[in-house]
């Protein structure tokens, strides 16, 4: 699919930035490409499905990608390593300044990629009033932040693309991370409320909700198996995702193929919401 996109000028995937001038992805089963020529995405992804795996890694060539992480900007730059011309930022969401930092770092972009996120496992009733307020900062407010600080250039522009990412949990919450479900719901919630907002300036909002992703946030709960047994009991398609089950989604709800697209919550969980 080949599309002229001339209007478009930067990509924030909330940690990488992306010149672009094609998209490919080759999964084993079948080749599909997409085309997009013109094109310059400056892109910001915050890298939270894992620290040193992008969901993205392999399925960009040709962009400029910021690769943001909270913990370390060593693991930031091993993350940058795996994504060709990339840059590592090292801007954490629970800094009250965090979108302005990040907009100084990476300038104005045309797709922003809110992939960061914080949880505490603990039953609701042993949840801290800090526990709480940093979950609600990194994973709703922070959101809502930085889709102020970079969606003026967008509708300036009349082009943009946004992607919040959620959780499987928006439908089935554990019991054990009751704060951390509520404010992907909430998300969710300002990605209906926003994408009909900006839909007349050319600008999608979108969600993504991975279920079981087999990365590294997940390894030790993984490792138990009877408790590996009693999570893969629930999800239909009978096994965990991994990384590159995600970033196609992702890639799709990004893309100019995507237009058409918005307020949509996409479900990347192998049924286990059902």
């Amino acid at each position: 699919v080949t599309e002229d996109l001339t209007r478009v000028r930067h990509t924030v995937i909330a940690s990488s930035v992306i010149n672009l001038d094609m998209i490919n992805y080759t999964p084993d089963f079948q080749q599909i490409k997409g085309t997009v020529s013109s094109v310059r995405l400056d892109s910001l992804l915050p890298l939270a499905f894992s620290s040193s795996r992008s969901k993205l890694s392999g399925l960009i060539e040709g962009a400029k990608v910021f690769v943001n992480g909270a913990s370390s900007l060593e693991k930031c730059e091993r993350a940058a390593a795996k994504i060709q011309n990339s840059v590592p930022v090292n801007v954490s969401l629970s800094d009250v300044l965090c979108a302005k930092k990040l907009h100084e770092a990476t300038g104005d972009i045309d797709i922003l990629v809110l992939n960061a996120s914080i949880q505490y496992r603990k039953k609701w009733d042993g949840i801290t009033s800090e526990e709480f307020d940093e979950q609600v900062r990194v994973n709703l407010k922070a959101s809502l932040e930085l889709i102020q600080e970079y969606a003026p250039h967008m509708k300036a522009q009349n082009y943009g693309r946004i992607l919040t990412v959620g959780s499987v949990q928006q439908y089935k919450p554990h019991a054990e991370m009751a704060v951390y479900a509520a404010t992907k719901c909430a998300q969710m919630s300002l990605c209906e409320n926003i994408a009909k907002q900006l839909a007349p300036f050319g600008i999608t909002v979108n969600n993504l909700s991975p279920g079981v992703i087999a990365t590294p946030r997940n390894e030790a709960a993984l490792g138990d198996k009877e408790y590996e047994k009693k999570v893969l009991s629930g999800i239909p398609a009978g096994f965990a995702g991994v990384a590159e089950d995600c970033a196609p989604a992702a890639l799709l709800l990004c893309s100019a193929e995507g237009r058409y697209i918005t307020g949509a919550d996409l479900i990347v969980d192998g049924g286990m919401h059902l």
